[in-house]
């Protein structure tokens, strides 16, 4: 049995501590800022016997095997250095920084601490990733399409409009890791930005092997999520994230009322929808942790790295920044 410290009583801490209690394991120690409101329901609700205002005293005097570090989402940088350097094992919510700059300090700071570190993008283990990325691997990648519509006002009415400028982070970063995770490291070839009352970011990408990649982020618009990777002869596509969909030829609809008539549309050759029973991709992720980074046992490691949220880091930041350039170019023309 793994004895997890927490850093966080919040949502994401809750989802982290069902999959702690589910697999066996416990989270026998709580740490929260001060005034948190949610600290002594959460102790009480997972029955942590050690509950803390102050995390370096949970540390000095809780005995823990690893930390999950599950606090808001703009503090996480502030407390990923000191944490890491620790020594313990640490499973790091992301994003991991709202800059280049903080995230590449953090993994300096690390100091040979990485093996022992996870940053949380879960969706890499969703069910049937695996399954994709072989098929990614073994196959002649021809273009990939990315439209993650995300919600922005219901986002900002949750967290204040400090979150407007770090949205890429917050949201986008986890659709742009699965999608670095499955066709490798992504530079922009150009990008287009809007935010005169929405906020969209449009643009190409591609990866080291010059296959495009189409993103959409267009936030609030009323679009399906959905991330497709087309093949020579198939297609494969995750709308939702959960549900992966394999289609390979067309299939012709025949007219079945008045004024119909035939239609074509992709034939489905698989599908695979992930374990839900928790949050998706939790559990595959803490087996993965526990494996990898705290039992240090040999195994393929697929949980991102800080040297990977780096660079999905920088991605974010470079959108931005690209975006901005073209904008300002594009209204000058």
């Amino acid at each position: 049995m793994v004895k997890f410290g927490l850093i966080g009583c919040g949502a994401a801490a809750r989802y982290h501590a069902d999959v702690i209690r589910g697999l066996g394991h416990r989270v026998t120690a709580v740490a929260a800022r001060p005034d948190s409101p949610h600290l002594e329901r959460f102790a009480r609700d997972y029955e942590v016997t050690r509950a803390f205002t102050d995390w370096r005293e949970m540390v000095s005097h809780a005995p823990v095997d690893a930390l999950i570090v599950a606090a808001s989402w703009d503090q996480i940088e502030r407390l990923a250095a000191e944490v890491i350097e620790t020594g313990l094992p640490v499973l790091l919510e992301k994003p991991l920084a709202l800059s280049r700059e903080h995230a590449e300090a953090i993994l300096s700071a690390a100091c040979g601490h990485e093996p022992h570190v996870m940053v949380g993008y879960n969706r890499r283990f969703y069910d049937f990733i695996p399954h994709l990325k072989d098929l990614i691997d073994r196959s002649r990648l021809l273009a990939v399409e990315l439209n993650c519509p995300d919600a922005l006002r219901a986002n900002l009415a949750r967290e204040g409009e400090r979150l407007r400028d770090h949205i890429l982070f917050y949201k986008t970063s986890h659709w742009l890791d699965l999608a670095q995770y499955l066709s490798g490291p992504l530079e922009i070839v150009e990008m287009f930005c809007r935010s005169d009352g929405v906020l969209a970011y449009n643009g190409l990408l591609q990866t080291r092997e010059g296959v495009p990649v189409h993103l959409l982020a267009n936030f609030d618009a009323p679009a399906h999520i959905c991330l497709t990777f087309t093949f020579e002869g198939f297609l494969c596509q995750l709308s939702p994230a959960e549900v992966f969909r394999r289609y390979e030829g067309m299939a012709s609809v025949e007219p079945t009322g008045q004024g119909a008539s035939r239609r074509y549309e992709p034939h489905l050759k698989e599908e695979c929808v992930t374990d839900t029973t928790y949050k998706p991709g939790l559990v595959n992720q803490l087996r993965h942790f526990i494996e990898g980074c705290v039992e240090g046992r040999s195994v393929e490691f697929r949980g991102c790295t800080l040297q990977e949220a780096v660079r999905v880091t920088r991605l974010c930041e470079q959108m931005t920044r690209e975006s901005v350039v073209t904008s300002a170019a594009s209204s000058r023309a």
